[in-house]
């Protein structure tokens, strides 16, 4: 393994923990949870919300820490239209204790088009189903990770950005701390994923790295057989946030 490869590891590796301590899973997809205001939310796809407050028999989130929070400690509370694809559910459990992003860890980019993503890489963190593992009527969900870039052909819009996922290739992801190649797993349950913007990081490995070179620019929607995911602006949940808050 080269030296380059070994510090985008240490990065990899500090990212991941950093993410992993504040992202849930619920109704077959990713949630992540934030503190605004004093007050502790899920932010997720809005088909995934949806699908939590319908009929179908979703009855908690998982947290970190083996915490659970049963339907009835969330409320619903704003979403966007479809098209964005992003819910806004609160915790109403007290005493919980659980990490959480605030808004220091977002960067509201207002048209990804006209963004500078030079000298970038991309992150999302979520639970494939694919890789669950089913423990009699429940499931042991494991976490997958990546790093990726813009897809070459599927040009940036204002509001949302494509990334290569290109899980039809048999050496597609070299895995972490190691020489191993491997196929991307479907990505079926990572809908709600945070997209993180990861600024180049070019100091030592032994240099501390610090959360500021991350931002979370973007909420993973959707994906394509083919070769790529697709993910909205969160610009969107400041909206949100402020609408729930101004009452």
């Amino acid at each position: 393994m080269d030296k380059q490869a070994i510090v985008d590891d240490f990065v990899h590796a500090a990212i991941d923990s950093f993410v992993l301590s504040k992202t849930c899973y619920l109704a077959n997809g990713t949630g992540n949870v934030i503190k605004y205001n004093d007050r502790i939310y899920i932010v997720t796809c809005r088909h995934i919300a949806d699908d939590i407050f319908d009929e179908r028999n979703f009855n908690e989130v998982l947290l970190r820490n083996k915490q659970r929070i049963k339907k009835d400690k969330l409320r619903y509370i704003d979403k966007t239209n479809s098209e964005i694809d992003i819910g806004l559910i609160e915790i109403l459990e007290n005493n919980l204790n659980v990490d959480y992003y605030t808004l220091d860890n977002f960067e509201f980019i207002e048209e990804f088009k006209k963004a500078d993503l030079s000298k970038s890489n991309f992150f999302l963190l979520g639970y494939p189903e694919s890789i669950s593992i089913k423990k009699g009527t429940g499931k042991n969900m494991l976490h997958f990770s990546y790093m990726t870039l813009p897809k070459k052909d599927k040009p940036i819009t204002d509001d949302y950005i494509y990334l290569d996922y290109n899980r039809m290739d048999e050496n597609s992801n070299r895995i972490v701390d190691t020489d191993l190649i491997s196929k991307l797993p479907h990505p079926g349950g990572m809908s709600g994923s945070f997209l993180f913007q990861v600024k180049i990081f070019e100091g030592r490995q032994e240099e501390i790295w610090s959360t500021s070179y991350i931002k979370v620019v973007g909420i993973q929607k959707s994906w394509n057989k083919k070769n790529w995911i697709k993910c909205s602006n969160i610009k969107y949940l400041k909206a949100l946030l402020f609408n729930v808050n101004r009452v």
